[in-house]
């Protein structure tokens, strides 16, 4: 990241963002699902909880993309450029839901949508904890049947100074280290988003696209819209971009953008099947972290809720009995935050 505005190509002070609430769904699409007061309902996945709030307050938190630079100063970059991405697609969004449909799009128009896609894929809380959750997983593992004077011998080759009362303060720290989580500064994934975004790219840029209209409000979003759908999978199957039959990423209550591998015929506008609304909406609630959208008068909830799943998992070993907190749906779904300096 840059820490020097003057080098920054975009225009305007990015570190005007710092302190501001960041999107991680983009602001203009959750105003698909919002009245005319920019209303939107909200539901929270784990409880069930249901309330409105403005489009403003959705999906939003302050500094979330707020990072610290080698200058050791605060900065905005990531989110102005993840401004400036939603800008760009939008303007493709808005021709292809238009009066002519302009889609599938072409070229540079294709690659501006796909850009949204991929760091859409990455930007989230979900990506956050998950990675969050990784460096607890390798600390663990690193500390696993390690002796307190093993600890502290590390820590002085690191430089650490020790004393006569690290001893004990380390041994009382093992044996007391199912009360800790380890974790990484926000800086981890803000750093991520962009390698991991353009990793996702050639595989997107490679898929059929389609659009799917419902020809009415039918469909609902979350704070991860981009689903991954695989047909007939295996018990040992993993699913990922590289796996995935589809890519689902709803556009407004009424439009599915589907990308799949495979080649079912001319991409374009099509009909939506009215059967496979449950499905889709099913697995979009699945897929969502924390929070699912709707429009305020067209609740399309799934009836039946599905289980939630864990964000990553290991494999046993003779670390199974400790590995098992990953292989389950967190209890923990709060990140780490972005705290002002002082």
């Amino acid at each position: 990241m840059m820490n020097s505005t003057n080098e920054w190509p975009l225009r305007g002070n990015p570190d005007e963002q710092v302190g501001a609430p960041h999107h991680i769904v983009p602001r203009f699409q959750l105003e698909m699902w919002s009245n005319s007061a920019k209303e939107i309902l909200v539901v929270q996945k784990t409880s069930g909880k249901r309330f409105r709030t403005h489009v403003t307050n959705a999906g939003a938190e302050r500094d979330f993309y707020t990072y610290v630079g080698d200058d050791g100063e605060l900065h905005g970059h990531a989110e102005q450029m993840l401004s400036k991405i939603e800008d760009q697609a939008s303007s493709v969004i808005k021709n292809a839901l238009g009066v002519f449909q302009v889609f599938p799009p072409q070229s540079e128009d294709r690659v501006l949508l796909a850009t949204l896609i991929a760091f859409q894929m990455t930007r989230g809380r979900k990506t956050r904890r998950a990675l969050e959750l990784q460096a607890d997983l390798m600390a663990r593992l690193r500390l696993w049947n390690a002796t307190p004077e093993q600890l502290l011998n590390s820590l002085a080759d690191g430089g650490v100074e020790v004393d006569s009362g690290s001893l004990d303060a380390t041994r009382e720290f093992i044996e007391n280290l199912d009360s800790f989580e380890f974790s990484v500064d926000p800086n981890v994934h803000i750093g991520s988003m962009g390698q991991n975004a353009l990793g996702a790219l050639p595989f997107l840029m490679r898929m059929r696209w389609y659009l799917f209209d419902y020809g009415q409000p039918s469909l609902l979003t979350c704070d991860e819209p981009v689903a991954l759908y695989m047909h007939n999978p295996l018990p040992t199957d993993s699913l990922g971009l590289a796996t995935a039959d589809e890519l689902w990423y709803p556009l407004s209550p009424r439009h599915l953008l589907v990308l799949t591998r495979h080649d079912v015929g001319a991409e374009g506008v099509l009909p939506g099947d009215p059967a496979t609304l449950a499905t889709v909406n099913y697995r979009l609630v699945q897929n969502a972290y924390e929070h699912i959208f709707m429009h305020p008068d067209h609740d399309v909830l799934p009836t039946e809720m599905p289980d939630d799943m864990p964000l990553f998992e290991v494999a046993g070993g003779p670390n199974a009995e400790m590995l098992t907190r990953y292989n389950r749906p967190p209890t923990n779904r709060k990140t780490e935050r972005r705290r002002k300096r002082r």
